[in-house]
């Protein structure tokens, strides 16, 4: 994490651009300056170092150049490592026009050696670059690492009065479902985040829990879940509430009883037919004596939804 406290190799950039521009137009490459073609007579590498530079920045020759070299595949080893580290900036929020699209497209491309800049920018940069970096990361990681899952856990959270709607856009579901699929590595993530003071965030790792089928953390899962069957304003959350407490298992049972008498009508008969179907599980849904109530359209049975479909009106 040295990197975090002091990039050194940031400090003479400026300094070692103008070399790299001095070497590159004494070397026999006169002709190409002439034909208004100079960015092409650059090497990569110093090309790149250039790029770092505000000689570099979004929309100059530059940067167009270094474009044109990553699209033809040209830009690899320590000169792709390099470029990553200034691309990752550009995912943060900033008064420059999408920088940001074309710097996630970059990105993305030059995977894996943008793997190291995207995952230090979910701890180095602003809460933008941050949705923006763990986005890429979750897209193209074969396995998590601890700084992803952390970053996908602070995803969870409330964030729409921080980043534009375009930029949050359904972020915390997708991370929310991208650690239910890697329940394994992020449970232990997730049981932290169920004692969060951000509603949302404890909410949806409550329901990652109980999907995951939690024994350790049952009682908290069900203390946060319960409320949300209740009659709400909260579109669709005891549709996802009840089939997460379900998939706990019959050792949820002792603590859904409690609730019964804390919640309003609608909870309590969720409440009832989930109760039934742990105690009875060869019972289908419409042979069960204490029916469920109509919490969704997108099936009869909502206990049966996976954690994906049970998020999508969330």
């Amino acid at each position: 994490m040295r990197r975090l406290r002091k990039d050194g190799r940031r400090l003479r950039t400026g300094r070692l651009a103008i070399v790299c521009l001095i070497i590159a137009s004494i070397s026999g490459l006169t002709e190409s300056f002439k034909q208004g073609g100079w960015t092409k007579a650059i090497p990569s590498y110093p090309l790149v170092v250039l790029s770092t530079t505000s000689l570099g920045e979004h929309r100059t020759d530059i940067r167009r150049e270094v474009i044109t070299r990553v699209n033809d595949g040209s830009v690899t080893g320590r000169s792709a490592a390099l470029l990553c580290d200034t691309l990752v900036k550009d995912l943060r929020d900033d008064d420059k026009r999408w920088n940001a699209d074309v710097a996630s497209r970059l990105l993305r491309q030059l995977w894996p050696d943008s793997k190291e800049a995207l995952e230090l920018e979910t701890v180095a940069g602003d809460v933008q670059s941050r949705i923006k970096a763990s986005r890429i990361l979750r897209g193209l990681s074969e396995t998590p690492s601890e700084l992803l899952l952390t970053a996908c856990v602070a995803d969870l959270q409330d964030d729409h009065d921080l980043v534009d709607w375009y930029v949050g856009r359904w972020n915390a579901n997708a991370a929310a479902v991208y650690l239910s699929n890697w329940w394994d590595f992020s449970q232990e993530y997730v049981h932290e985040a169920m004692y969060s003071d951000d509603a949302q965030q404890s909410f949806l790792a409550a329901a990652i829990a109980g999907f995951g089928g939690t024994k350790s953390h049952a009682a908290k899962a069900v203390s946060v879940l319960a409320p949300h069957l209740m009659d709400n304003n909260i579109s669709g959350d005891s549709r996802v509430a009840a089939p997460a407490l379900f998939n706990i298992g019959p050792e949820v049972i002792p603590f859904l009883r409690v609730e019964l008498s804390r919640t309003d009508d609608q909870g309590r008969a969720i409440l009832l037919h989930i109760i039934e179907r742990l105690e009875y599980p060869e019972r289908t849904y419409s042979q069960c004596l204490n029916p469920l109530p109509r919490i969704t359209v997108m099936t009869h049975d909502p206990l049966s939804l996976t954690f994906r479909k049970a998020l999508r009106r969330y």
